[in-house]
């Protein structure tokens, strides 16, 4: 696929085929994940390859499985949404937080080293594993856009981190930004883009 075709292409997915990926397509995403910049040239960062449906299950196993339509519209009356276009994602995008990591054939959960609490960083400096990491997803999302699967995000809430530290075993020092399903796009999944263009957000010597 051409460069700008991945990036035009590429979005988050939802709802997945019950479709193999295999474990070729999986090393040449980590792969572009480990080539991502990293802020001390180390590139601490690891990576858990989940397929065993049974396995996936009981990593997941602290995400509410639905949401109510009471409790979505809830969720989203407390944001305060504007956007018709971002309104529909969240309906679409909350009540299947579950489904979408459960559905999906692969569950990677990436991990990067981290000495500093960044979640009370004392300078921004704190933050370069948690910035390198974020790197290396970017480029795993565009490997798998180029693979031609789709991709879900999930950033876990804490009771959900200190379950998956114990139910994975990560060491100390790790730290687990987020979980990424991966798998193959259902058809029927149409969520619209909100439309930006570029221009609008380029400003020359000054805003």
């Amino acid at each position: 696929m051409e460069f700008n075709d991945v990036i035009d292409r590429r979005h988050t997915v939802r709802s997945f085929k019950d479709i193999d990926v295999s474990m070729e397509q999986i090393k040449r995403i980590i792969d572009a994940g480990i080539k991502a910049p990293s802020n001390n040239h180390l590139r601490e960062i690891e990576f858990i390859v989940i397929k065993d449906k049974e396995r996936i299950k009981e990593v997941i196993k602290k995400i509410p499985k639905t949401q109510s339509p009471k409790r979505v519209e809830f969720i989203m009356n407390s944001w305060k949404l504007k956007d018709e276009v971002q309104i529909k994602m969240y309906q679409d995008s909350i009540p299947k937080q579950y489904s979408m990591l459960c559905d999906a054939n692969v569950l990677l959960i990436p991990l990067f080293k981290n000495k500093k609490n960044i979640l009370e960083p004392k300078s921004l400096s704190d933050l370069n594993g948690f910035a390198s990491m974020w790197c290396s997803i970017e480029n795993i999302f565009l490997a798998t856009t180029n693979e031609n699967l789709g991709y879900a995000l999930r950033i876990p809430f804490k009771n959900e981190i200190e379950y998956l530290n114990e139910v994975l075993e990560i060491p100390k020092d790790y730290v687990i930004p987020c979980y990424i399903a991966i798998g193959h796009k259902d058809d029927n999944e149409n969520i619209e883009q909100v439309k930006v263009n570029f221009e609008d957000k380029i400003h020359f010597d000054r805003w």
